[in-house]
């Protein structure tokens, strides 16, 4: 019998290898997809306590014990003034309406401002003229208030400390941009009250009060811009501006007596040491690598069903779309991109005033952050850091306008008359030169007196050139004065002598 053929069939190395790449690549995909909808963060570094540590090395050589538990002591008796409040002539509640202490110290604006709406609309309601009313009065006895259930000693005690640390929780287990921060709103309005109270101090006499809620107000900002993030250190300087604006609206109006001009000034020079901007930058980047750590997997992916949740514009998205993870950064990639940036955003922080506009003037601004489309981490993280400058900028030149406006009103409480420049109040009056920051040239800031009263019963004018670098003679923008601070107000300078509005 004849014996089968059982040659065996010929090795095709091409089509192995094909097939080979394909079960491969197959495999990978299937890999990625599990990987994807499997990814989980993990967080390995406690940001939190680094941010913590980084406030107390900043505060290290201050005087005083940690008083930020007394800062929250202080906002929740405050709120214990305000929670029974209830006028007995209309029965109006607190927190009813439109108004709250603003109706002490903005109270003649806020009737001129009700004339108006009355004049314009058919459908205004007088009855918002007893809200207001109601609300003063209100305000006041709330003030009246504070030293018996002790809330003006706790502020003593905020003021004479130079230390202050807001706690957080271990960032390992909670997500640093999820801690939330109810009390920064409940500060901002204690520092309304304090406001309110400098106007109550000054319509009775009483200047030493006046000038301790001048200190507490400022005292509260300060701790509060040397916390851990942006928007702590935004708060502080709108608590501080409060302070700065009730002052200068007093003593333009020539209305502080020469011994309160000098509490003042010890109160300014106390409380006028504030965190530099880098410090603030540097306690944010905390927050921006501890976000990162919790948008990126073990194997440094980045999630991208979660990272919308960073700014909650929307819950996660699907796990698939974690696949798309291999074209994007990696963790490492992603946190040096935020140190660098911190780095070059420092840096141009702490250029002089008149040369970082200047560069601006001239096209050469700086680029704080251009968005693309494997930036997503950054583009839910990133402040805008240019507005951040330029409200430290604005607070900066208040501090110098209230310091400034002391010196002239105690010079005129010495010799009777207004100086003729502010050459005249260095040294005796003022430590050291009025320069302006905005002038490239190192002038000193504008200053104008005039022979009678202006139409806004001014003797006198004092302003910073501003953004365009020229002197315009004091005239101001026609909305709101940070605008002479800006780009695209030209012919305006910020004026430190009227209301900002």
């Amino acid at each position: 019998m004849e014996q089968a053929n059982t040659r065996p069939g010929r090795f095709r190395p091409i089509l192995t290898m094909i097939l080979v790449t394909i079960v491969l690549v197959l495999s990978w995909l299937g890999l990625e997809v599990y990987f994807a909808v499997t990814a989980k963060p993990n967080p390995t570094i406690d940001y939190g306590k680094l941010a913590e540590d980084q406030v107390r090395a900043y505060q290290a050589d201050f005087p005083g014990e940690d008083v930020w538990p007394v800062m929250l002591e202080a906002i929740q008796l405050f709120g214990d003034t305000t929670a029974v409040l209830q006028d007995e002539e209309t029965e109006i509640v607190w927190g009813t309406g439109n108004y709250s202490f603003d109706a002490v110290f903005d109270y003649d604006a806020a009737r001129a401002d009700l004339k108006e709406q009355e004049a314009d609309s058919a459908y205004f309601r007088p009855e918002t003229y007893d809200e207001l009313d109601a609300h003063r009065r209100m305000a006041i006895a709330s003030l009246e208030t504070w030293d018996e259930k002790g809330l003006t000693r706790r502020l003593d005690e905020i003021a004479a400390s130079g230390k202050s640390v807001r706690p957080l929780p271990d960032t390992r287990e909670t997500m640093m941009i999820d801690i939330l921060l109810p009390e920064l709103g409940t500060f901002r309005n204690l520092a309304k009250a304090l406001r309110a109270r400098m106007v109550v101090a000054r319509d009775a006499g009483d200047w030493a009060l006046y000038a301790k809620s001048f200190e507490h107000g400022l005292a509260i900002g300060r701790h509060e811009m040397s916390q851990v993030t942006i928007i702590d250190r935004l708060v502080g300087v709108a608590i501080r501006a409060l302070m700065f604006a009730q002052l200068r609206d007093d003593l333009v109006a020539r209305a502080v007596p020469d011994d309160a001009c000098a509490m003042l000034q010890d109160a300014l020079d106390r409380q006028g040491k504030t965190a530099p901007l880098a410090h603030s930058f540097d306690a944010e980047l905390n927050m921006h690598l501890d976000a990162v750590q919790w948008t990126h997997d073990r194997r440094g992916r980045v999630i991208l069903s979660k990272v919308h949740q960073l700014d909650y514009s929307s819950g996660p998205g699907p796990s698939i779309i974690n696949v798309a993870s291999i074209a994007f950064p990696r963790r490492a990639q992603t946190e040096q991109w935020f140190r660098d940036f911190n780095e070059k955003t420092k840096a141009d922080a702490v250029k002089p005033v008149a040369e970082r506009v200047r560069d601006a003037r001239n096209g050469i601004s700086t680029e704080y952050y251009t968005p693309s489309w494997n930036t997503v981490v950054q583009d839910m993280l990133v402040p805008a850091y240019g507005s951040v400058i330029r409200t430290e900028d604005q607070i900066q030149l208040q501090e110098l306008g209230a310091r400034v406006l002391l010196a002239i009103e105690r010079y005129r409480h010495a010799t009777g008359k207004l100086p003729e420049s502010l050459e005249s109040l260095t040294p005796q009056w003022l430590a050291e030169p009025a320069t302006d920051p905005y002038s490239i040239e190192g002038n000193l800031l504008g200053y104008r007196v005039f022979s009678e009263p202006d139409e806004q019963g001014r003797m006198f004018v004092l302003y910073s050139i501003g953004y365009d670098g020229k002197d315009n003679q004091g005239a101001a923008p026609t909305e709101n004065m940070p605008d002479a601070l800006r780009n695209g107000y030209p012919d305006t300078d910020y004026v430190m002598t009227e209301p900002i509005r």
